[in-house]
């Protein structure tokens, strides 16, 4: 069976991030020891979810999902076969609060960072504002995964299909892109000033 080229792009991406992110967890671990700070635990969590990820994105390719599934395919899918597509689509919705969850822990790594650089300054009030900023983002993130298609379960509905609303998820890329961009925007402020 071929590779695919996402995959490919998934596997160096992650073997590329994972020697980054050891590397960094090494050199901090020699110079501090073992009395890490708030971002060195945020850079192992990534560690943990960047794995969970790409494994949820090999259930995905095995198993399919709702994507392209439409009212007269729905009613020519044998028994396995829908229950592969359920299981794909529980791991579309598993993917994407460990995706956003893998986000935002790298932006806490920044925060933690900031953090220490700021202490003592007047800079350090922004940082503040931008932590609390980040948590509501990751919240409010989690609650549009969870409730853009309720109840829930219709998010691997087979018949009736659920229709592309919950199959394709567009509310959560912009709600991602939103944030992302205006968390973006705030961690600038941050080291600008």
């Amino acid at each position: 069976m071929p590779v695919s080229p996402y995959a490919t792009e998934a596997w160096t991406e992650y073997v590329l991030g994972i020697c980054v992110l050891v590397a960094r967890i090494l050199c901090r671990t020699s110079v501090v020891g073992m009395n890490w700070d708030g971002d060195d635990y945020f850079a192992f969590l990534a560690i943990i979810l960047w794995t969970a990820e790409l494994c949820m994105f090999h259930m995905i390719g095995t198993h399919g999902s709702l994507k392209g599934l439409h009212e007269h395919k729905a009613l020519t899918l044998t028994d396995e076969e829908r229950h592969n597509i359920a299981i794909g689509a529980k791991c579309i919705l598993a993917g994407w609060c460990i995706y956003v969850s893998l986000i935002w822990a790298l932006k806490a790594c920044m925060l933690f960072l900031y953090g220490r650089l700021t202490l003592d300054l007047k800079q350090r009030h922004m940082v503040k504002i931008t932590a609390v900023a980040c948590v509501a983002a990751y919240i409010s993130l989690i609650a549009v995964i969870g409730s853009h298609c309720t109840p829930i379960q219709r998010k691997w509905q087979i018949h009736p299909y659920p229709g592309d609303a919950c199959a394709r998820g567009t509310p959560m890329h912009y709600a991602l892109f939103v944030t992302n961009v205006r968390f973006g925007l705030l961690l600038l402020t941050n080291s600008l000033e």
